[in-house]
């Protein structure tokens, strides 16, 4: 009886320390998961850095072919999202928070006048020359002039498939274009966008 109660005990113990381990190995499964890593995009020849949340629980980035003016493009879409829109065969693309550089004309193709024009009026200028890609025709009242990392840009937002909030600022030869796009004010994608934001630096 005695032995019985030993085995009996001895099975016990082992059924938990499984139970355990099993619940562990889930636990920490779960808790990788989760976990956001916040990594720094940049290209020190275009002058231009920020931070995003990557890993599972945060943002897939995409880097598409770039040509013409454009000279180099990051689109980052929520992880998970971003996997279910690959697996479908037709689907919008979800929500972005997107990074564009482009080459602003040369000094000897502007106009004389737009020359001796400051930097917002120069800005203003690209943009509705290039409203195909900039969508300032669509903005809600008058672009706001704020500052980012220093450097004087404007500020927009538009609607469309998504609400979005847009940034053009230039910094020596080029246009820097933040697009962060959303469906509601509430969404986490816009706040991620503003963290995004402040941490851009022009180098």
């Amino acid at each position: 009886m005695k032995n019985r109660l030993v085995i009996v005990g001895v099975v016990v113990v082992v059924l938990f320390i499984i139970a355990y381990v099993l619940w562990g190995k889930t636990w920490l499964e779960n808790k990788t998961q989760s976990v956001v890593v916040y990594e720094t995009a940049s290209n020190s020849e275009l002058s231009i850095a920020f931070t995003y949340p990557s890993g599972d629980a945060g943002y897939s980035i995409v880097e598409p072919p770039v040509e013409g003016n454009l000279q180099d493009a990051w689109i980052m879409m929520d992880a998970q999202a971003y996997i279910d829109y690959q697996n479908a065969e037709a689907s919008d693309a979800p929500a972005s928070m997107s990074v564009f550089v482009f080459k602003l004309p040369d000094e000897a193709s502007v106009a004389e006048n737009e020359e001796r024009a400051g930097r917002i009026t120069r800005l203003q200028n690209w943009a509705t020359e290039n409203k195909n890609i900039t969508y300032i025709d669509r903005a809600y009242g008058t672009p706001e002039i704020v500052e980012i990392d220093g450097v004087k840009a404007l500020k927009y937002d538009t609607t469309g498939l998504f609400e979005q909030s847009i940034y053009l600022a230039s910094y020596q030869s080029n246009v820097y274009m933040f697009v962060g796009q959303y469906d509601r004010p509430t969404d986490d994608i816009k706040q991620d966008f503003e963290v995004l934001m402040a941490s851009v630096k022009f180098e």
